[in-house]
């Protein structure tokens, strides 16, 4: 139903009452306040960032960090899972070799993503109907969110190297172009390039945005199965168990 028109007059009490009750310190005025503005005409879609799905970050302490010569930034040095030779058959009255044990660690370095600071002349919000900077700070968390998932993907793109190019950690192909666009054959084809490499990971979730997963919705009930492609087709391609991984 659409919003009715006030007129100026109309406009300019509703405004001068709105910039009351956010003035005021009573809490149930300002929710008051905070209800009675949120009619406006948004035109740009933002989405929750998938980063911290797929990762969840790890809060972090002041005594937890690490000190480093060279900077001074804050800095968290983090063990690595150590590398062991495969066991092997030996007679008996024999001794192994002995092994050093050495294990690998990384340095994990930190950023800050902020927006603009916005500011306003505090008497310029009596001629605004919405709360434009409840509005604002919204879309601000959903920027950064967006620039985390920037940089995520950035970062993912660098330790694949490339289409058909060998990952020097894992020695394998990780980035395969597989041709014949989505079908079930090729589906399941990209679903055994991480379990391909020495680590053996198994997918667990899968990352589709909103274009790609429209062709999922194209598989026919032999290749879908069941009433699953039905379910797609109707209620679209929102995250479910499949597989026994859970997609979004």
């Amino acid at each position: 139903m659409p919003a009715p028109v006030l007129t100026q007059e109309e406009s300019r009490l509703f405004s001068e009452a709105v910039f009351e009750k956010l003035a005021s310190r009573d809490a149930g005025m300002i929710k008051e306040a905070e209800d009675s503005v949120n009619s406006f005409t948004r035109i740009k879609m933002r989405e929750d960032g998938f980063y911290r799905r797929i990762m969840p970050p790890v809060p972090i302490s002041n005594d937890e960090l690490d000190r480093q010569s060279w900077t001074d930034k804050p800095v968290k040095v983090i063990d690595k899972e150590p590398d062991s030779p495969a066991a092997i058959s030996i007679p008996f009255a024999t001794l192994p070799s002995n092994l050093y044990i050495k294990g690998p660690r990384y340095q994990v370095m930190f950023d800050r993503i902020a927006t603009p600071r916005f500011t306003k002349d505090v008497d310029e919000l009596r001629t605004w109907i919405m709360d434009i900077r409840q509005v604002l700070s919204d879309n601000a968390i959903k920027d950064m969110l967006a620039e985390e998932d920037g940089k995520f993907l950035r970062a993912v793109n660098t330790a694949i190297v490339g289409p058909s190019l060998v990952v020097p950690t894992s020695g394998t192909v990780q980035y395969e172009v597989i041709a014949g666009g989505i079908t079930r054959d090729t589906l399941f084809d990209g679903l055994k390039v991480m379990p391909n490499t020495p680590s053996n990971l198994e997918v667990h979730l899968m990352l589709v945005n909103n274009i790609t997963i429209k062709e999922v919705c194209k598989f026919t009930h032999n290749e879908m199965g069941g009433t699953l492609s039905e379910d797609i087709m109707r209620k679209g391609g929102r995250s479910r168990n499949s597989w026994g991984s859970s997609g979004s």
